[in-house]
């Protein structure tokens, strides 16, 4: 145990590896059987050959993938839309977050 004193790991760092762990699992698992988890891991590709340019020091390749970072996030929104309608939908259905959301009745504004 003095090992973990030694490097600071506490019970709330186990437990924020535990809901991570979670949280990327259920994501797994709303991917799975789609075409997203083949791009998942491209771009997993794409970054770990990113590293190795920039280990490699490599400068016209690493200004490249520095244009490709800029546009990434919305190319991971655009190319996970699907899956992100499907998992805001799933939150929406589920009834711990629907406590914390007030929907009101529109049928008499009609």
């Amino acid at each position: 145990m003095k090992v973990f004193e030694i490097i600071g790991f506490g019970i709330g760092d186990a437990i924020e590896i535990l809901l991570v762990a979670y949280i990327l699992y259920q994501l797994y698992r709303l991917m799975r059987g789609t075409i997203a988890v083949q791009i998942a891991l491209g771009l997993g590709a794409l970054f770990l050959i990113q590293f190795v340019v920039e280990l490699a020091d490599m400068t016209v390749l690493t200004t490249v993938f520095g244009y490709f970072n800029q546009v990434f996030v919305l190319a991971v929104i655009i190319i996970f839309q699907p899956e992100i309608r499907r998992l805001l939908l799933l939150l929406g259905r589920n009834p711990i977050v629907r406590r914390f959301v007030t929907t009101t009745d529109q049928s008499h504004i009609i």
